[in-house]
């Protein structure tokens, strides 16, 4: 199918990103053809930054620090529940919960919790109003973690019964943030702004919003607009 391809498409060009800055962060090398940018740091900051752009658009940030004991890798999509408009609201967030949920090389729903936790580490991530961000801390094993992480955005599977099983796990997010002062203040606000404006909308979702006959295909379709190599930003520590 035309979606497919393109997803696998996009998702490779990510996939070369992460590898790029992998292969240079483990092997010293400098692969090409790449932009190189200027960092500005403080005169404090002994770390050592290589900022690069793929020709793919894809912008890479790599940093060595010799006195750190734990490796991480954070990709920030450039889309956060702002890009909602015109979806089922909550669906960003929803997708950041789907892409922990397996995919076609590592399939267990909760297979990148483990390959994290092995290596002394865990997976994270948030859905904030203009990106998404989505990390990974390990004490060793670096490649194995990053391997699962590039997963995420070349062939997630979204299958119905993760779909089914996530919802449940937003409904309970929404039912906590009930109960939370500084939560309803943020959603009243959003909900008494201008109705054609992207800020009026209802981040988290619920069952509700998401419990819906065509929730897959709205994920895909999101999925395939935004999780793109030109609105990706990889860091590598």
């Amino acid at each position: 199918k035309q979606w497919y391809q393109r997803r696998v498409r996009v998702g490779l060009m990510v996939v070369a990103g992460v590898g790029v800055a992998l292969y240079m962060t483990l092997q010293g090398g400098t692969p090409a053809p790449t932009m190189p940018l200027t960092i500005v740091k403080s005169v404090e900051d002994k770390r050592l930054y290589r900022v690069l752009t793929l020709p793919t658009k894809l912008r890479l940030t790599l940093v060595s620090d010799s006195t750190t004991s734990v490796s991480a890798c954070s990709i920030c999509v450039g889309a956060g529940y702002f890009a909602d408009q015109g979806y089922p609201d909550g669906i960003a967030h929803f997708l950041e919960h789907l892409l922990f949920m397996g995919t076609e090389k590592y399939p267990g729903q909760n297979q990148a919790d483990e390959v994290a936790n092995s290596a002394g580490g865990f997976f994270g991530a948030y859905t904030d109003s203009e990106v998404t961000n989505y990390y990974v801390y390990v004490s060793h094993s670096l490649k194995k973690a990053i391997d699962v992480f590039a997963q995420f955005f070349v062939a997630p599977l979204m299958t119905q019964d993760s779909i089914m099983r996530e919802v449940s796990a937003v409904e309970s997010e929404y039912q906590k943030g009930l109960t939370d002062d500084s939560w309803n203040s943020h959603q009243m606000i959003r909900s008494t702004s201008n109705i054609d404006s992207v800020y009026n909308g209802f981040s988290t979702g619920s069952i509700s919003t998401l419990n819906r006959t065509d929730i897959q295909d709205k994920l895909w379709e999101f999925y395939d607009r935004y999780y793109s190599a030109n609105l990706i930003t990889v860091a590598i520590i």
